[in-house]
């Protein structure tokens, strides 16, 4: 009884700790699971669970990977693209490789035969990024829809993979743990009182007649 009375407290404890740290997480980090598309890979693979800081696009800077809803034509989708140019660059892709401010920019992020068909150069209005996908060949991006405003940066890569899901984990099995030890505790001393047997010394008295 007393070893399954310190599970319960320690449980309970281990939950308000976990759900303090979901809440934590729910109001930190904005999360997108799975994730759709295949335009960030190898960074980023299609089906990933991805936590992105909810910072905003304030700080974001070259080579960042970044949620962002660049509206347009894409309305109120997010995506999910690596920032390669912030404002007052100049960015230009020559032969297959980026080219920012005159001089190619190492990417060893990308696949070993990922090449980048040529554009630009396009130049950054202050206040703004460009956004390419890992992916050149699939990824719709700042090819079509151009720079975009930091404020429709939502905010920066925390980290992808299932620790991302560790404070719901936590809650979920401290819970359990936590309710099936407190009612255990809760049978066990009903039951207990139920097989108390009455005292032969003690006599009850007759109320007196009203």
């Amino acid at each position: 009884m007393r070893k399954l009375k310190v599970v319960a407290w320690v449980a309970t404890g281990v939950l308000a700790v976990a759900l303090v740290a979901w809440v934590a997480v729910a109001t930190t980090f904005e999360t997108y699971s799975p994730y759709p598309s295949s335009s960030m890979e190898p960074a980023i693979d299609r089906g990933d669970r991805i936590i992105m800081w909810a910072n905003g696009g304030d700080s974001a800077a070259n080579g960042d990977v970044v949620a962002a809803r660049p509206g347009g034509e894409l309305g109120d989708m997010t995506v999910i693209r690596r920032v390669v140019a912030t404002g007052g660059d100049s960015i230009a892709a020559e032969g297959g490789h980026l080219v920012r401010n005159g001089k190619v920019v190492a990417e060893p992020y990308l696949g070993s035969a990922m090449s980048t068909e040529d554009f630009g150069p396009v130049e950054i209005p202050d206040g703004h990024v460009f956004l390419l996908g890992d992916d050149r060949v699939i990824s719709i991006d700042s090819r079509r829809y151009g720079p975009i405003p930091r404020d429709a940066v939502i905010g920066t890569l925390a980290g992808t993979g299932p620790w991302t899901r560790i404070p719901m984990y936590l809650t979920i099995g401290a819970g359990l743990v936590a309710a099936a030890a407190w009612l255990t505790l809760w049978f066990d001393r009903r039951r207990a009182n139920a097989s108390v047997p009455p005292n032969p010394n003690v006599s009850v008295r007759p109320s007196p007649p009203t």
